[in-house]
């Protein structure tokens, strides 16, 4: 189980960004932030842990998920998704073409959320790099 010790949003004014402190440090502030991604003004949510850094981008059709530890960097994938297709997904306010097997569903930031915060035994497809 890690600690959640700080949780931001970014929320974007035209070509200006500010980054909001989310006061509820748990997993379900986690997820709230999470859930108000929409691609458009709110498209990065940064969660701070123990060991490393986790970053949700995107929103409503599509997320991207990574997450840096001290020991790897996991990347969560969709197996379904073809790997020579692209997706665009507005990150921190870039529209960026991912490879389509980087953009999962809502319900797939959930369970990742649930095994790397949690210690959940969900098993969520990832892509571990080991440092």
């Amino acid at each position: 189980m890690r600690t959640i010790n700080e949780l931001t949003e970014e929320v974007r004014r035209g070509a200006y960004a500010e980054s909001v402190r989310i006061d509820d440090l748990s997993f379900d502030g986690a997820m709230n932030a999470i859930g108000r991604l929409n691609g458009l003004d709110r498209t990065l949510v940064c969660i701070v842990v123990s060991d490393g850094n986790i970053l949700v981008g995107g929103g409503c059709d599509g997320y991207v998920v990574t997450m840096d530890f001290l020991d790897k960097v996991v990347n969560i994938v969709d197996p379904g998704r073809d790997v020579d297709d692209f997706t665009e997904v507005t990150v921190g306010g870039q529209a960026v073409d991912y490879p389509s097997t980087y953009v999962v569903p809502l319900q797939a930031v959930d369970l990742a959320l649930r095994e790397f915060l949690l210690g959940d035994e969900s098993n969520v497809p990832c892509e571990v790099i080991k440092k």
